[in-house]
């Protein structure tokens, strides 16, 4: 009888043992997934800020891109295009092959009001939309 209470007692040290060793597999595992979350937390967070960034700088630029134009657009479609919005200074380029352009503007305000009414404007009747967005200065 002896030896059989040795025998619970030496289990339930061994159970208590083993459940020891779970914890602290539990603990570990928790640890890992708080640093891992932490990490995680940080690259959103440098996401963002990079993010915010390059829209601060978009908006401070008087450079727009215009994009996604037909095949065959030429300077003088171009300038039909943007002299409702004041302001122009230059085509810096345009690329028919590339359905791009880029134009200079002599202010941020004037290449934004640019922006908002071109984006999206539909320029031909298949519904083509332009894509129009700031440049980022470098």
């Amino acid at each position: 009888m002896k030896a059989a209470a040795l025998q619970k007692e030496a289990d339930a040290l061994e159970k208590q043992k083993t459940l020891a060793e779970e914890a602290k597999k539990e603990e570990a595992k928790a640890a890992a997934l708080a640093e891992k979350q932490k990490e995680v937390d940080t690259e959103k967070k440098q996401a963002a800020q990079k993010e915010k960034q390059r829209k601060m700088a978009m908006q401070q630029s008087n450079i727009i891109q215009i994009e996604n134009l037909p095949n065959n657009f030429s300077n003088l479609m171009l300038d039909e295009l943007i002299k409702n919005y004041p302001g122009m200074e230059k085509i810096v380029e345009a690329d028919g092959p590339k359905c791009r352009a880029v134009v200079s503007f002599n202010s941020a305000d004037s290449a934004k009001f640019a922006v908002m009414g071109l984006n999206r404007f539909k320029v031909d009747q298949s519904g083509r939309q332009l894509k129009v967005t700031f440049m980022v200065k470098e």
